[in-house]
């Protein structure tokens, strides 16, 4: 899965702390628009909203090489963050990616994601699991690591944020 991340040129959606981010899977099989905002990151937990939608794989390639093209594209996401975030005449600019590597796993009645985040300065491994109990969630995922002699630590910045800072955590 390789991510694509795009935002408004202006400060605005920084200060909003929202990410408009396209997701390929399998090469160009499948790409999904992803708007998340309104993010904190608090003792290792992380919380977001986020709304996702699939686009078609070739138009979702192409704003990849022109964030511009996202205007064209019909989808919900995207018209909601050019109205949300005022999009006007100097548009979206995009700033490069990262590639990702996500495991599924069913584990005790909870979906846990495993992934592998590639970076051009390091990798970085992450356990993710959506949770409306997220601090029992949490307290099990540890009890799994410890036991299986995992050394982990919490997060400290989700990857949008190490990507940007250029540096590993």
């Amino acid at each position: 899965m390789t991510q694509r991340l795009l935002r408004r040129r202006r400060r605005r959606a920084l200060l909003r702390a929202a990410v408009l981010r396209l997701r390929f899977y399998d090469g160009d099989s499948k790409c999904v628009a992803c708007l998340k905002a309104k993010s904190t990151l608090v003792n290792g937990i992380s919380r977001v909203e986020g709304e996702e939608e699939e686009i078609d794989p070739q138009a979702g390639r192409a704003c990849v090489f022109d964030p511009n093209e996202l205007r064209a594209v019909d989808s919900r996401i995207v018209k909601r963050a050019s109205e949300e975030f005022r999009v006007g005449e100097r548009g979206f600019v995009g700033f490069g990616g990262f590639d990702n590597v996500r495991g599924l796993y069913k584990w005790k009645g909870l979906y846990l994601e495993v992934d592998e985040t590639m970076y051009d300065f390091g990798t970085c491994y992450e356990v993710e699991c959506e949770s409306t109990e997220p601090e029992k969630a949490k307290d099990a995922i540890e009890r799994l690591l410890r036991e299986n002699g995992i050394c982990f630590s919490d997060s400290v910045a989700s990857k949008f944020a190490i990507f940007r800072s250029g540096k590993m955590p």
